[in-house]
């Protein structure tokens, strides 16, 4: 996507620059000219953690109410409350039986802090359990998805 943008922005000035009009509004208005493309390549850095934004603040409130000692059910009702997704990036439900058990036996839940329109990426929570269903530890990972 970034790449896209970087030829966009390049094909347009080639094109702007081919008239004398614009050669003539650019002289004119220089600082204006450069403000504009510097906002736009910003904007085209940035834009992936703009759109990824309420998915890093609600990452953060659910990691303040992690503890050791929770169970499954509360892991589940504080991802649903924070916008957590489980397998395939679908909706978590506490009342169904069906869990991401990977073959660690961990709980996984993800979460996305950045997003574009090809590109995704998150972190990806691991909960591992006593043998008495009780949160022991918790590991976060990285995930990424292109098309």
């Amino acid at each position: 996507m970034l790449a896209l943008g970087l030829i966009f922005f390049f094909l347009m000035l080639a094109i702007l620059m081919l008239s004398a009009r614009a050669q003539a509004t650019v002289r004119r208005h220089r600082y204006l000219a450069i403000m504009l493309c510097i906002a736009y390549l910003g904007l085209l850095f940035l834009h992936p953690y703009l759109f990824g934004l309420p998915g890093r603040i609600a990452e953060n409130r659910f990691q303040k109410e992690l503890r050791p000692g929770m169970t499954r059910t509360e892991i589940i009702r504080l991802a649903q409350e924070y916008g957590g997704t489980g397998p395939f990036r679908q909706s978590l439900d506490a009342t169904k039986s069906t869990w991401d058990w990977r073959s660690d036996g961990a709980l996984h839940v993800w979460f996305t802090d950045s997003e574009t329109f090809c590109i995704v990426g998150g972190n990806d929570y691991g909960f591992y359990f006593s043998p008495q269903w009780k949160l022991v530890e918790w590991k976060v990972q990285p995930w990424g998805n292109a098309c």
